[in-house]
C-alpha cells in the first residue's frame, strides 16, 4: 500500500502526517477560530451577559422580594397583634357596658318592686281600713239596732215606763235646781 507522500506504510498501525493537508486544516481551523472569535463570540457574550444581568436582576428581584415579604410578615403580624389587642379592649368595653346595663337594669327592677311592693301595701291598707270601716259600720248598726230592739222591750213594759218617766222627771227637778246659779255665772254671749 502507498499513501500519498510515497511512503509504504510499514505496518498497520503505521500514521504518516500529510503536511499539505494539515496546514490547510490547520488554516481552515484558524480562519473559523478567527470567524467565531470575531463575529460568534461577542454576541455569545453579549448574550450570557444579558443572561447574567438578568439572571442577577432576578437574583436582586428575589432578594427584594423576601425583604417585602418578611416586612410584610412583620405587618400582618404587627396587625393581627393589634387587631387582637383591640378585640379585647372591645370585649374589654362590652363587657363593663353589659355589666352596667345589668347594673342599671337590676336596679331599675328593684325599684320597680320597691313600687309595686309600696303600692301593694298601700292598696292592703286601704282594703283594710275600708273592711274596718265596713264592719264598725256593721257592728254599729248592729249594735244600734240591738240596743233598739232592747230599749223597746224595755220600754214597752208599763214599769219600765214608769221608772223612765221618773227618772226623766228627777233629772229635770236637779237641772232646775242647779240652773238660776249657773246661768248667773256664765256670759251672756255663751
Amino acid at each position: 500500500m502507498k499513501d500519498s507522500s510515497g511512503l509504504l506504510a510499514a505496518g498497520v498501525y503505521h500514521i504518516s502526517i500529510e503536511w499539505p493537508v494539515f496546514i490547510s486544516q490547520l488554516f481552515g481551523f484558524a480562519v473559523i477560530l478567527f470567524v467565531i472569535m470575531r463575529y460568534v463570540a461577542p454576541v455569545v457574550r453579549k448574550a450570557m451577559a444579558k443572561t447574567q444581568d438578568a439572571v442577577a436582576a432576578q437574583l436582586a428581584d428575589s432578594t427584594e422580594a423576601a425583604a417585602r415579604l418578611a416586612s410584610a410578615r412583620k405587618a400582618y403580624e404587627s396587625a393581627i397583634a393589634e387587631a387582637q389587642k383591640e378585640l379585647e379592649e372591645l370585649r374589654a368595653d362590652a363587657q363593663a357596658d353589659a355589666e352596667f346595663i345589668i347594673a342599671q337594669m337590676r336596679d331599675a327592677a328593684a325599684e320597680e318592686v320597691e313600687r309595686v311592693r309600696r303600692h301593694g301595701r298601700e292598696q292592703i291598707n286601704q282594703y283594710r281600713r275600708q273592711l274596718v270601716r265596713d264592719l264598725t259600720t256593721e257592728m254599729t248598726l248592729s249594735m244600734l239596732e240591738r240596743t233598739e230592739e232592747k230599749v223597746r222591750v224595755l220600754l214597752a213594759a208599763p214599769q219600765s215606763q214608769a221608772e223612765s218617766v221618773d227618772r226623766f222627771i228627777h233629772e229635770l227637778e236637779s237641772l232646775a235646781e242647779s240652773a238660776p246659779g249657773s246661768r248667773r255665772n256664765q256670759s251672756r254671749w255663751n
